[in-house]
Formats: C-alpha cells, structure tokens, sequence
C-alpha cells in the first residue's frame, strides 16, 4: 500500500470519528446540569483533536499523492467508518441508498 494511501485513509478515520464525538456531545443527555456540561466539553475536544489529526493526515496525503485518488480513499473510509459505527453504537439505519453509494465509492 502507498504512504499516502494509509495518510488518506488515517484522515478519513479521523474525520468519521470526529462526527460521532460531535453526534454525542449534541445529544440528549440527562445527568444533571454539571455532568452534562462536562460530556459535552469532553466530547467537544475530541472533536476538535480528532478534526485536527484529519486536517494533518490528510495535507500529508495530498503532499505525497494525487489528489484525486487521496480524496476518494479519504472520502470512502468517512463513509464507511461512519456507517459503522452508526450502525453498531448508536443502532441507526442503514439503507440501501447508502450502502449502494459506499459500494460504488469503495470501486
């Protein structure tokens, strides 16, 4: 596997991760205001160091590959990692519209 494959990937990674800490920050938590306040600021640097690390791995990809192949893998690991995720910890749906395009993007 290229060097900048594993970067891209490494950023789409990341960038998948980054959504689901800003999905549990912003939801429905009913501990009490304290607590409450404090999962969200947790969960809010997460995303901000997760959305950082993606912004890092992937200038390294495009610096050491060609942008279109370094924005599909990048693009297609969000995809699915975000899919799964979705589906295994917050129970979402995935519909066949969804898995269709992540197949097509994986090609």
């Amino acid at each position: 596997m290229s060097t900048f494959v594993a970067f891209a990937a490494l950023a789409g990674l990341c960038g998948a991760l980054s959504g689901f800490a800003v999905k549990i920050a912003m939801s429905g938590w009913t501990l009490g205001p304290l607590p409450v306040v404090a999962v969200f600021a947790i969960f809010m640097a997460l995303n901000a160091a997760l959305t950082g690390q993606m912004w890092r791995y992937y200038l390294k990809a495009l610096s050491l590959g060609p942008t279109p192949a370094t924005m599909m893998t990048s693009t297609a690991v969000n995809m699915t990692v975000s899919a799964a995720v979705g589906a295994l910890v917050l129970g979402e749906h995935i519909g066949i519209q969804y898995a269709a395009g992540a197949a097509l993007m994986a090609i």
